[in-house]
């Protein structure tokens, strides 16, 4: 087949909504199929996406629009971030409007590649697949009416839909790379993160943005150095609070306490979570989270957001901690409970066995068939 994954920020964002479609193309690929990406290329910037081994296909956009409309409140940033929406839609378009007779079905992992895709459909009658990655907003309900096929990451989402009358929606939920995330040996990992072995290691991984609720991280280590004076926290991303979280880090005296790293490579992060006593997620909610699924497939414990569905859908209730990320309370009393479990790494690694990235194309290019018939 010839599909078209359409991921506006796939060059400048590292996220589960770029990783998601880099595995299911890069599977596909490798099975003969052609699966090109599809994003935006900021014209002040060189293309930075999770992955270069793929054929791209791009349009110019002003990314900083998108970061300086992030920061920028009321009207100045929503017409900031409009603007830069608006360029890569049209792009999109034209796109796709000459290029007519290149792809089969388009897979979009984004509101806005889905209302372009939506916008050719009428001249090039492409077919459009849409896979969310979150709960749909208002825009994109009325978008899911117009498309061949969706496809959620998680079944509470999927049946909402059901519920409110749309057809044929699917669940395939996030995958992951078995033979990066796996279960290691820890004191190997502590050595090579060169940590010792006897310092509480917790470790959080995201973007640091208003949903992933990352502020809370410093205000939860003050109260746990409370009762682990020597805990370290380890914080992996970036993002538009990254400056405010430093300032909060610095503002408690905790600049030797919690690190923050920026966005590292697979196998660096194995080695971080198989090294860490707990990993933790505080987001306000989470459509399912690759990141907490590739900690638990490292056999690390878990203290994760009660609002990540995909997550508490998948994975026993039993073997991970769950808290109310708007209760601080709450979430130390996880943090140390998880802290306190034993590790059962190959129990939890046997529970993630049918979360390879080959189920999860299996699964997307059927859906893809079925509407390019």
């Amino acid at each position: 087949m010839r599909i078209l994954f359409a991921a506006m920020h796939f060059g400048y964002v590292h996220g589960g909504g770029e990783y998601y479609p880099m595995h299911i193309a890069r599977v596909l690929k490798s099975q003969g199929h052609h699966a090109p990406i599809f994003c935006g290329r900021d014209i002040l910037r060189p293309l930075d996406p999770v992955a270069r081994d793929f054929t791209f296909h791009t349009v110019p956009i002003f990314y900083w629009l998108r970061e300086v409309g992030e920061r920028k409140q009321g009207k100045l940033g929503l017409i900031l971030r409009s603007l830069h929406y608006l360029v890569y839609a049209m792009g999109m378009f034209l796109f796709l409007v000459t290029h007519k007779k290149s792809f089969d079905v388009i897979d979009a992992h984004d509101v806005i590649s889905l209302q372009a895709a939506l916008w050719a459909k009428r001249f090039t009658h492409i077919p459009v697949v849409v896979t969310m990655h979150g709960r749909p907003q208002a825009m994109e309900l009325r978008l899911l009416r117009r498309v061949d096929a969706t496809i959620s990451v998680n079944e509470q989402y999927a049946e909402e839909l059901r519920k409110d009358g749309y057809a044929n929606v699917s669940v395939v939920p996030v995958g992951l790379d078995l033979d990066v995330f796996k279960p290691g040996d820890q004191e190997k990992a502590r050595a090579a993160c060169h940590v010792d072995r006897d310092i509480p290691l917790l470790l959080f991984a995201g973007r640091l943005i208003p949903m992933k609720n990352p502020l809370v991280l410093v205000e939860m280590m003050l109260e746990v150095k409370k009762e682990m004076p020597s805990a370290l926290l380890w914080i992996v991303g970036d993002g538009v609070l990254e400056g405010e979280v430093r300032r909060e880090i610095a503002k408690h005296g905790l600049e030797e306490s919690v690190r923050i790293f920026p966005h590292t490579a697979p196998a660096n992060l194995a080695t971080m979570y198989q090294a860490a006593d707990v990993f933790v997620l505080p987001s306000f909610v989470e459509s399912f989270s690759m990141v907490a699924l590739e900690a638990y497939a490292c056999g690390t414990p878990v203290a994760i957001t009660n609002n990540a569905h995909g997550f508490s859908e998948s994975i026993p209730a039993s073997t991970f901690e769950a808290f109310d990320p708007k209760s601080l309370s709450d979430f130390v009393k996880a943090v140390k409970k998880a802290l306190k479990r034993s590790r059962k790494a190959q129990e939890q690694y046997k529970v993630v066995q049918d979360f390879s990235w080959e189920n999860r194309s299996a699964a997307t290019l059927a859906v893809l068939k079925e509407v390019a018939k």
